[in-house]
């Protein structure tokens, strides 16, 4: 329906995973891509994942000449330099046209460092304000279930403090997953706050659900997160492989889940609530933003 004159693959992940059999026929489905491309269009590719190679034999078969990479790999040609993030956005070193230039995305996340890169490798191609690119991603705000934060007022035995809620409500995927727990690691709970994992169900996953929902537990120890409360049926396999080190609730239900939330959270926590959006986890977020008013000199971005 639209022929591009510049094609990007940003990666390639295991979402949707239950419609194919394997991370290479994800790779073919998005390599179909090529096929539109216009006479003389370009393709960007992500130089740093293992399916670069496929990639890349793919947009030469599909005629594309002009084949270019980003990422940190050292012959990308939009080079990921250096990266410093935290928890509100980041600052990345980015390796453009043979100069180096800093870029603040305000957004949080490697993987939307990551992206960045693309995005600017686009806009050179395309002959696009360079200038305007960076400054845009320095004015960039994660969206509705997509990594939007609310900082909210809680009273405490102390007197008022502050709730931090992390909404990634809308989708979930096994590498959406890894970069979501990243930002929870990143951030710092107030006082004796905790950092908590709000986590459903990954839908979608077919004969791979039991393995990619246990695998979790590898990023959420690593990450340092104590705290996880779950729904779901496919995050009972979740449930059964972290350890006892780790403080889990469970529910099968996102309405239990939610009486939980509401009952549990205490002043200073961080929560990250993510999930496929057939769990309906948007409710456990639109219910803390009902019962707790936004922290005074904040807006809801």
């Amino acid at each position: 329906m639209v022929e591009p004159h510049v094609a990007v693959i940003t990666t390639i992940a295991a979402a949707h995973l239950g419609h194919f059999n394997s991370l290479e026929e994800i790779a073919a489905a998005k390599a179909e891509i090529f096929e539109g491309v216009l006479p003389g269009g370009a393709a960007i590719l992500n130089r740093d994942i293992p399916q670069f190679g496929f990639l890349d034999e793919k947009a030469q078969e599909a005629g594309i000449e002009k084949i270019y990479t980003f990422g940190q790999h050292a012959k990308a040609d939009f080079r990921l330099a250096d990266f410093d993030g935290g928890a509100e956005g980041s600052t990345i070193w980015a390796v453009l046209n043979g100069e180096t230039v800093e870029v603040h995305i305000g957004a949080p996340g490697r993987h939307i460092a990551e992206n960045a890169m693309a995005v600017l490798g686009a806009s050179i191609l395309l002959g696009a304000d360079l200038a305007g690119a960076i400054e845009a991603l320095g004015a960039l705000k994660p969206v509705k279930g997509r990594g939007q934060r609310h900082r909210l007022l809680m009273a405490s035995a102390t007197g008022e403090g502050v709730l931090t809620l992390i909404d990634e409500s809308y989708n979930a995927n096994p590498a959406s997953m890894r970069a979501a727990i990243a930002l929870l690691a990143a951030c710092t709970p107030e006082g004796a706050g905790r950092r908590v994992a709000v986590l459903g169900d990954m839908l979608e996953m077919g004969t791979f659900s039991q393995s990619v929902h246990e695998d979790l537990a590898g990023p959420l120890l690593a990450a340092g997160i104590e705290h996880v409360w779950l729904a779901g049926a496919e995050m009972a396999a979740l449930r059964d492989a972290l350890p006892e080190s780790v403080h889990v609730t469970y529910r099968e239900t996102t309405e239990e889940l939610a009486k939980h939330v509401l009952s549990s959270v205490v002043s200073g926590d961080v929560l990250m609530v993510k999930s496929s959006l057939g769990l309906g986890f948007g409710k456990i977020v639109a219910a803390l933003l009902d019962k707790y008013p936004a922290f005074p000199d904040t807006e809801r971005q």
